[in-house]
């Protein structure tokens, strides 16, 4: 997915990814889980559809997410966030969650302002920051 034409157009790198840089990448994060945490979903245990990744930063946990583009305008891209929010929430308990969204990215935008995240002032010209606060307490 990392080199898809929509998941490109909507990323703030929009250049293609070398494959090996990025599986080196891709290596780090899975080995350090207590920065980086990551939930993919399947269609019949076997077939990924998407990701949902979170990353520590100094402000909290920074979500990143893309999903496979046979599965894109299906109404699955909120059941996707919320899922891994979900099993974020339990797994790490009190959290800030932000997202950064380039603003024509109208799909993202949506999903994250139905799922409860509020827009905050962004640092990044042509983009829009969003965070939601999650707690074990609020599980739903």
């Amino acid at each position: 997915w990392f080199n898809d034409k929509d998941v490109r157009d909507n990323s703030f790198n929009r250049i293609a990814i070398d494959h090996k840089q990025h599986q080196e990448w891709f290596q780090l994060r899975l080995s350090n889980p207590s920065r980086y945490k990551l939930y993919v979903a399947y269609v019949y245990e076997c077939i990924p559809i998407g990701q949902v990744r979170f990353e520590k930063t100094s402000a909290g946990w920074k979500i990143n997410y893309s999903l496979d583009s046979l599965f894109r305008g299906c109404g699955i891209g909120r059941t996707l966030v919320e899922g891994a929010i979900r099993r974020f929430q339990n797994e790490v308990g009190n959290s800030n969650i932000i997202a950064e969204v380039i603003v024509s990215n109208s799909r993202s935008t949506r999903i994250l302002e139905e799922i409860g995240f509020r827009a905050i002032p962004s640092m990044k010209k042509g983009s829009i920051c969003y965070c939601l606060f999650v707690s074990r307490e609020n599980l739903s």
